[in-house]
C-alpha cells in the first residue's frame, strides 16, 4: 500500500518556488556585485542552518525529519568544502564538480569593450572589427565572491534535497511502523 504522503514529496509548494527563486535572485545578484550581499546570503544561510537545528532538537514529525536532513546535507557540503584548504575557491584549483559548474555563470557574466580608435567602435551595438591601437577591456565578477555565494547556494540547495529525503525516509518508516501495526499477533 502506497503512503498518502508519498506523492506529494516530489511536488513544490508555491511558496517553496518563490522562496526558491527569491533565494536564486539573491545568489546571482551576489556572485555579480559581491559585497553586501554575498554577505547577506552567507548571513542567511547561517541562520537557516541555525534554526535548523534548533527545530531538529524540539520540533515533531516532519518537520523535524526535514530539518535533520537539512542540517546533515548541508553541514555535510559545507564541511568537504573547508576541508580542501581553500582550494575550491579558486576555478584554477577547484576540483568539485559545483566549482566547475559555476564557472559559465561566470563566463555569462563578462563584459567586454573596445577603447581607443574611431568613435564608430566604441558605440554599443556597433560591430567594427578591432584596429591596431585598441584594446579590450574585459570586466568580470571576481572568481573569490562569485564562488563564496555558488557555494552558499550550493549548500542550501544540497541541505534542500537532504530535507526532502529525510522526510521521505520518515513517511516510509511511519507507513512500515503502521503496516507491522496491523499484522496479526
Amino acid at each position: 500500500m502506497e503512503s498518502k504522503h508519498s506523492d506529494k514529496l516530489v511536488q513544490f509548494s508555491l511558496r517553496e518556488l518563490l522562496v526558491g527563486l527569491g533565494v536564486a535572485a539573491l545568489g546571482l545578484a551576489a556572485m555579480r556585485y559581491g559585497g553586501v550581499l554575498r554577505d547577506l546570503l552567507q548571513t542567511g544561510c547561517a541562520v537557516l542552518v541555525i534554526f535548523a537545528m534548533i527545530s531538529a532538537l524540539v520540533d515533531h514529525g516532519r518537520r523535524r525529519a526535514f530539518a535533520i536532513g537539512f542540517v546533515i546535507a548541508a553541514l555535510a557540503y559545507s564541511g568537504l568544502l573547508f576541508l580542501q584548504d581553500g582550494r575550491e575557491f579558486n576555478f584554477l584549483t577547484a576540483r568539485f564538480a559545483t566549482s566547475k559548474m559555476l564557472r559559465p555563470i561566470r563566463e555569462s557574466m563578462v563584459t567586454e569593450r573596445w577603447v581607443g580608435g574611431t568613435a564608430q567602435s566604441q558605440n554599443p551595438g556597433v560591430s567594427a572589427a578591432p584596429r591596431q591601437g585598441m584594446a579590450v577591456i574585459r570586466s568580470a565578477p571576481g572568481a573569490g565572491n562569485l564562488l563564496r555565494a555558488g557555494h552558499t547556494l550550493w549548500t542550501l540547495f544540497f541541505g534542500y534535497l537532504g530535507g526532502k529525503a529525510a522526510v521521505l525516509v520518515y513517511y516510509r518508516r511511519c507507513q512500515e511502523t503502521r503496516e507491522h501495526a496491523d499484522l496479526p499477533a
